[in-house]
């Protein structure tokens, strides 16, 4: 059974660069339905991870990028994650 991945994006509501965090995260849960995406809000709920900037881009756990990428690079990123999914 293969596990879908999951990438979570850490906000906090006194970030400015949050609400296009925001919407990157909406743009990719509809550009890759197979990829699990949750908002988290560090202000509301403490995260079991330590997270230290906002917004924190995770995926399966992994910080993978500290501050908003841009559209090429999260894609790229994701991409090549799922390419090593289907052949590894």
């Amino acid at each position: 059974m293969n596990r879908r991945e999951e990438l979570t994006v850490f906000v906090s509501d006194h970030c400015f660069n949050c609400k296009e965090s925001v919407v990157i995260a909406e743009e990719i849960k509809q550009k890759y339905p197979q990829i699990d995406v949750n908002i988290f809000n560090v202000d509301r709920v403490r995260p079991e991870v330590d997270i230290f900037a906002v917004p924190t881009y995770a995926l399966n756990g992994e910080i993978i990028f500290l501050g908003n990428p841009t559209e090429q690079e999260i894609e790229n990123l994701l991409c090549r994650k799922m390419q090593g999914a289907v052949n590894g």
